[in-house]
């Protein structure tokens, strides 16, 4: 666990922090199984990664997939999300957390008469 967060991470944390991203509860470094996560949504099961230039090295990109595979065969899902879109574009972040936001399902009010599946007719 770091005692220093990036520029990134600070900034994400302003836009996740206090249910203010989609009223989603997360919280910020977050340990699961031998891991830490930048931030964590219990509710979505999501793990959100701000990653900086030192995840392009290869031997990072090599050690970023153990670990997600690892977090994925949990049970977690993963969203990593790089600096300049924190930085730069930050309300892409609510679109990418909203992908992972199950769909609302019907909303329990019968359809007006006449729309909806089309009826069989019986043949007497």
């Amino acid at each position: 666990m770091r005692h220093e967060h990036t520029r990134a991470e600070k900034r994400a944390w302003v836009l996740l922090r206090n249910r203010r991203m989609l009223g989603l509860k997360f919280k910020r470094q977050f340990p699961i199984d031998d891991y830490i996560v930048d931030f964590y949504c219990h509710d979505l099961r999501l793990i959100v990664e701000i990653d900086g230039g030192v995840h392009e090295d290869p031997e990072q990109i090599t050690r970023d997939e153990i670990r997600d595979n690892r977090l994925r065969k949990l049970g977690y899902q993963i969203l990593r999300v790089t600096n300049a879109i924190i930085l730069e574009a930050p309300d892409l972040l609510e679109k990418y957390i909203r992908a992972y936001t199950p769909s609302p399902g019907p909303s329990g009010h019968p359809l007006p008469k006449g729309e909806g599946p089309a009826h069989k007719l019986s043949q007497h």
